[in-house]
């Protein structure tokens, strides 16, 4: 598996794949319950990183409070360059 940083140089340590669907697939982080990363199978284009950037500056606790909100992107370490989000980890559902 490749190695991924976050905005800040921090590795990001996978710990075990989650699932996989049509557009990627998500891990859960070594010592880290609270947050999963999604990993695309295809290279996300300019536009859609643009977009996952704006949408993490718009982080708030209302949006994940109900939402999977994206909290931070994080980058192949070598090139650095960002291709994947961090999302908080749903462990419950109330009705």
């Amino acid at each position: 598996m490749k190695n991924y940083i976050d905005n800040s140089g921090r590795r990001i340590p996978f710990e075990r794949d989650l699932g996989r669907g049509g557009e990627g697939a998500v891990f859960a982080l070594s010592g880290d319950s609270s947050s999963v990363a999604k990993i695309y199978h295809q290279e996300p284009s300019p536009q859609f990183v643009e977009k996952l950037t704006a949408r993490v500056s718009r982080e708030s606790t209302q949006l994940t409070a109900v939402t999977a909100w994206p909290t931070r992107l994080i980058y192949d370490f070598c090139p650095n360059r960002a291709a994947r989000f961090l999302i908080p980890c749903i462990h419950s559902f109330a009705t």
